[in-house]
């Protein structure tokens, strides 16, 4: 039996724009003949009666010189060279070269009827595509016999069996085609750290709308790295009046370079989320505060746990429950839910007590990671619906069937609704990070301390140290497995990973592991289409 066939082009599926052919698991096919002048993708595998294979008319590689993976995979058949001869050839200096050696200046030929032949002209722009990251393999499943001439001209004839296509016999003469470009070994050095770090991470003061405060006059820091010589990072009246201006001017800071010393500035530090819960009752288009009208628990889903499961905050809301109520419930089972968050109702401004503040904590501790690596924390979802059998507390009117839930999704044209919801806004502080450019520990004289107006819009509260110019900002200081996660919990992939505790905080420099991602492979340069 015989099969033709091409893979036309789709202008409605693009992956079909590289033409390509797919004959594979045919157990009664003999006979295979395509009739396609260009193609992309060749496989033929896993036909055991096929012995017989024509492409008349192909001559075009497929697709532009920036496609880099033509495919071609012949083998698992029953395609068979009744001869392949293999001449004496030998080096310039006389000697020998092996069959084994599949380069050029190894010559030799498959009988002219072959069943690969027809595949030469495609097989050999394929192999030449620049950058070509595929492997291109194409297999005799049997030859009758092989000829070997010695240097003489004596003709030795044998009967070879190959039981294996792969790297492992790619050299043999079953292998027509085994172009195996190189793959370099691609790896991290885990763990790896460039020098000493310290970083600082502060508060920042915000007004009712959440917006960061102006900077004070002269407000910022000063970093000291030696005896009497210092440089200002601090608020300028016509440059720097803003926090983010402050931070684009120390990180565009080259100053510290003559004393081994960089500089970087965020306003990813300090990660909290303000969630303000809002519980309303509409009726005749008026709003007022919403209360539960019988007691019963209520479900929400608040992200993911480790496991990648659902966490799920349950509580009991009592008659006359309101927003307050609501909130310092939501508050403490997610305090409650485990050491990985810090939870606590805000009492003051104008969602006092309806709004309460999460953080993360450090990996296994209950104190709050400040570092620039701390993620938000997830939304806060209601699960209520319109049967009452995810949450039982009835937080409508109890005496107006059908308007018992928050939900209604079906009845938002009723006139009388109730509406629950825990809306999060995101806040970040600031980060300061001094880095040893030199590999080494930074010497005894680095410090930061405060510059100009202080507690404007950087906030200070609790610092020890303030009042001393010459003192270092220690309680700002993050110090690994108390405000940042522990180089063993945020391992980095190198010494420019910033998902890694030891790119914020660290004493030394270290060499790290060697992690590989990519096995790298030796090229493989089987090609004997000039045998065909």
């Amino acid at each position: 039996s015989a099969y033709s066939t091409v893979t036309a082009a789709t202008t409605a599926s693009p992956i079909d724009a590289l033409r390509g052919v797919s004959v594979t698991g045919n157990a009664k096919l003999t006979s295979l003949t395509v009739h396609a002048d260009k193609l992309y993708s060749l496989t033929i595998t896993t036909n055991p009666k096929l012995t017989a294979l024509s492409f008349p008319f192909l001559t075009t590689l497929d697709g532009a010189t920036t496609d880099k993976a033509p495919v071609l995979s012949v083998k698992g058949n029953k395609l068979t060279a009744a001869t392949a001869t293999d001449n004496y050839d030998q080096t310039t200096a006389g000697a020998a070269i092996a069959s084994t050696v599949h380069t050029e200046v190894n010559t030799g030929s498959y009988d002219a009827a072959n069943p690969l032949t027809s595949l030469k002209a495609w097989a050999d722009l394929a192999i030449a595509r620049t950058g070509r990251t595929t492997t291109l393999v194409a297999w005799f499943d049997a030859i009758t016999e092989v000829q070997t001439l010695d240097v003489n001209g004596v003709v030795t004839t044998t009967t070879p069996v190959n039981t294996t296509q792969d790297d492992t016999t790619a050299t043999t003469l079953f292998a027509a085609i085994y172009s195996r470009p190189v793959v370099a070994e691609a790896s991290t050095l885990d763990g790896a750290v460039s020098g000493e770090a310290r970083t600082y991470t502060f508060p920042l003061k915000r007004d009712g709308l959440g917006n960061i405060l102006a900077l004070g006059a002269g407000e910022g820091f000063d970093v000291t790295y030696a005896t009497s010589a210092s440089i200002s990072f601090a608020q300028d009246a016509t440059a720097r009046t803003s926090v983010s201006a402050l931070v684009a001017y120390m990180n565009a800071d080259t100053s510290l370079a003559a004393a081994n010393l960089d500089i970087e500035a965020t306003l990813d530090a300090e990660k909290e989320t303000l969630y303000v819960v809002n519980y309303l009752s509409t009726s005749a288009s008026l709003n007022s505060a919403g209360a539960v009208s019988a007691t019963g628990f209520v479900n929400a889903t608040f992200g993911t746990d480790l496991a990648g499961k659902t966490q799920v905050l349950s509580w009991t809301a009592a008659t006359g429950d309101t927003a307050a109520e609501i909130a310092t419930d939501l508050s403490a089972a997610i305090d409650a839910l485990s050491t990985r968050y810090t939870s606590a109702v805000i009492t003051t401004g104008v969602n006092a007590n309806k709004s309460f503040s999460v953080s993360r904590n450090v990996t296994g501790t209950a104190t709050v990671d400040q570092s620039p690596i701390a993620t938000h924390t997830p939304a806060i979802s209601f699960v209520i619906d319109a049967a009452m059998t995810s949450t039982t507390a009835i937080l409508g009117k109890a005496a107006v069937a059908g308007y018992q839930t928050a939900s209604h999704l079906s009845n938002t044209f009723a006139a009388t609704r109730n509406t629950l919801t825990a809306a999060g806004t995101q806040q970040t502080g600031l980060s300061i990070t001094l880095k040893a450019t030199n590999g080494l520990a930074m010497a005894a004289a680095v410090t930061m301390t405060t510059a100009g107006a202080t507690n404007t819009a950087v906030d200070f509260t609790g610092a020890t140290t303030l009042a001393n110019a010459g003192a270092d900002y220690i309680p700002f200081l993050l110090v690994p497995g108390v405000d940042i996660n522990l180089a063993s919990v945020d391992i980095g992939s190198g010494t420019t990973d910033k998902t890694a505790s030891t790119y914020w905080v660290a004493t030394t420099a270290a060499a790290g592991t060697s992690n590989v991602q990519t096995a790298g492979v030796t090229v493989i340069a089987t090609d004997r289409t000039g045998w065909l």
